[in-house]
């Protein structure tokens, strides 16, 4: 049986669906096997969707308020690489 899952996302979020749909990806792993380890990996450009003022507006029929708020309840790790916090703040 699988332990732990590791998803690599470096797509941004404006542009494509791509950083929605892995983190909507990983929440759904974990509705399937609660006790699989899952680690979100965002890098590059795909870490503007968790800057503070990054307004989800603009992407067309995403409900990035909720995914934000099912990742925070659910057991979804999710990571950046410390030289892309620091490049984009």
């Amino acid at each position: 049986m699988v332990e732990s899952i590791l998803i690599i996302c470096d797509q941004p979020p404006i542009g494509t669906n791509s950083t929605i749909e892995a983190i909507r990806f990983s929440l759904g792993l974990g509705a399937i096997e609660d006790d699989v380890k899952r680690n979100l990996v965002l890098m590059g450009d795909a870490i503007l969707v968790l800057k503070s003022d990054f307004k989800p507006e603009i992407m067309a029929n995403q409900s990035f308020s909720d995914l934000k708020m099912m990742a925070e309840i659910s057991n979804l790790t999710i990571s950046i690489l410390k030289e892309d916090l620091e490049e984009f703040g």
